[in-house]
């Protein structure tokens, strides 16, 4: 639409170009506030899904489960922050959480902004004593979140804060 009334009214030209510049942005802003997902478990398996699209989910005790579906970009890491403690706050109005559950199953991609901000939401937690704990957390992403310092995977540590798939990080003994 921006393309057809951009070439009706400047030229063939300026219309494609102004086209270009508004789909630029439009992808700018949704990827500056990615989607951030509370999730349940599904009765009778393993797999978690999407609370508000599922309402038959079964919620964890004391925990809160949320999906980033996106990379953490330095554009977009205040926004998810954000939206991830008024989900915290939320569900801490209901009674004591004392864990909270990132999955980074559809987080492929994470810059050095992305780490920072979940080494300073790991120790915002830690002042509220609830546990920050990463589940399905890619490869190349565990490795630049060990380079910065967020988390330790060598031996006994693997499992003191940060762990890397959903069923651990809901054992009682982490």
């Amino acid at each position: 639409m921006v393309a057809m009334v951009g070439v009706l009214l400047f030229g063939i030209l300026k219309g494609v170009l102004l086209a270009a510049v508004f789909s630029v942005v439009v992808l700018l802003r949704r990827a500056s506030r990615p989607r951030v997902l509370t999730l349940g478990r599904l009765p009778g398996t393993d797999r978690f899904v999407d609370a508000e699209r599922y309402p038959e989910h079964e919620s964890v005790p004391d925990a809160v489960v949320v999906r980033v579906e996106s990379g953490l970009f330095y554009f977009n890491v205040q926004n998810v922050k954000a939206e991830i403690l008024n989900r915290l706050d939320h569900f801490h109005s209901k009674g004591k959480t004392r864990l909270l559950i990132i999955d980074f199953s559809t987080t492929a991609n994470i810059d050095v902004a992305g780490a920072r901000m979940l080494r300073e939401l790991k120790g915002q937690l830690a002042r509220k004593d609830v546990v920050l704990k990463l589940a399905e957390v890619h490869g190349d992403v565990r490795d630049l979140l060990q380079a910065e310092g967020v988390l330790d995977i060598e031996g006994s540590e693997r499992r003191e804060g940060i762990v890397f798939f959903v069923d651990q990080a809901l054992q009682p003994n982490h």
